[in-house]
């Protein structure tokens, strides 16, 4: 019986760089787009032999801002995937895609090569709030991308939605929820800002800029959005992730299971082995993706099982990590869980150890004991 593998292809080009992004991506840089996607077909066939034995089950393009790319394009990679790899019936195949780089044509050629979810980079409804964290794009024009995706057929849409933004109130917030609710979207990720050194976001706090809320505030509207979708029919079943469909691909990473990552700065994982490639696009296209390899140990794989897990509302199957990894994980880890019992921060619940309501506000204070 042949194993289940994800796959993902990073595709860094984007229109402008916003302001808080830490990802490996590059503004206009258009005409390198044909190169790129020529050596990304080439990673695609070298893992043709690699992959035999697996079933690929999602496929997840991001970015950068993967719709920037013609569908032509785009096509050439699906094509090569299909070539080269064997697809599970039900797979998942998703693609990022921000307001104002889509558009009619390009979504039924998105479902015509088998794209069944699109992620729309929305961040935030408040166009004054958009423009502070650099999005190019209006509330108005992702509206009306979004209506026409649900037009031509799209029924697995999720919307990225950014909290504790400069200047934020709980008002704007709590706007934003509203209208994205009236949307119905199948499937909601939402992120506190984070503040990476070396991008311009960082560069305005340091200028005092804006407000930029402080822990308690971020908390408050993190319990507000928690909430507010739990209440309107999107259960939280990740610590920033909420829907009636789960992101499947995703869910990947989050039980420590085998993926591929195809493109300049992609990591995979797979046969206990970690692989990062190169984060430069001219040296990818040149044919050296490959930048570093780990081979990883039986307690690598099951701490890093354990702190992902754990970002899972469900939490960790005890039963599942004691198979995988032939242990008692109850006992190897007693002194950690129970401290943590002690304090309220995790619970047992159905056979799964997991974060309590607490225990969420705390999460990496909690996973760092398991590592």
């Amino acid at each position: 019986m042949k194993k289940e593998i994800s796959v993902y292809i990073h595709i860094p080009f984007c229109k402008s760089k916003c302001y808080y992004c830490d990802f490996y991506s590059c503004a206009n840089q258009e005409e390198q787009m044909d190169a790129y996607v020529h050596a990304l077909v080439k990673e695609i066939e070298g893992y043709r032999e690699k992959l035999k034995g697996y079933l690929v089950k999602t496929v997840f393009f991001g970015g950068g801002t993967p719709s920037i790319l013609s569908l032509c394009q785009i096509q050439q990679i699906m094509e090569s995937l299909h070539k080269n790899f064997m697809f599970t019936k039900a797979i998942e195949q998703s693609i990022e895609v921000n307001p104002g780089t889509i558009h009619d044509l390009k979504l039924r050629g998105y479902r015509e090569l088998g794209m069944n979810r699109l992620s729309f980079g929305l961040q935030s409804t408040n166009d004054s709030l958009l423009k502070k964290i650099g999005r190019v794009h209006s509330y108005r024009q992702f509206e009306q991308n979004f209506k026409l995706a649900r037009e031509i057929g799209f029924e697995n849409i999720s919307l990225d939605l950014m909290f504790s933004l400069p200047d934020e109130t709980m008002e704007d917030l709590g706007r934003d929820l509203t209208r994205i609710l009236s949307l119905r979207p199948d499937h909601i990720s939402a992120y506190s800002l984070t503040l990476a050194e070396h991008t311009k976001m960082y560069t305005f706090k340091q200028e005092n800029r804006y407000h930029f809320p402080d822990d308690e505030e971020d908390r408050g509207f993190y319990h507000l959005l928690c909430d507010t979708l739990s209440a309107n029919g999107y259960p939280q079943y990740e610590i920033s992730n909420f829907g009636k469909k789960k992101c499947l691909h995703n869910l990947t990473y989050w039980r420590n299971e085998d993926y591929v990552g195809i493109g300049a700065a992609a990591h995979s994982c797979f046969s206990n082995t970690r692989y990062h490639n190169i984060s430069d696009i001219k040296t990818y296209i040149q044919g050296s993706p490959y930048e570093g390899v780990i081979s990883l140990s039986q307690a690598d794989r099951l701490s890093e099982s354990l702190f992902l897990g754990l970002r899972l509302l469900k939490g960790v199957d005890i039963r599942r990590i004691n198979k995988r990894f032939n242990i008692d994980l109850m006992s190897k880890y007693q002194e950690v869980i129970q401290r943590n019992l002690k304090d309220g921060l995790v619970e047992v619940v159905e056979n799964h150890l997991r974060l309590t309501r607490r225990g969420l506000d705390l999460a990496n204070v909690v996973m760092s004991d398991f590592v």
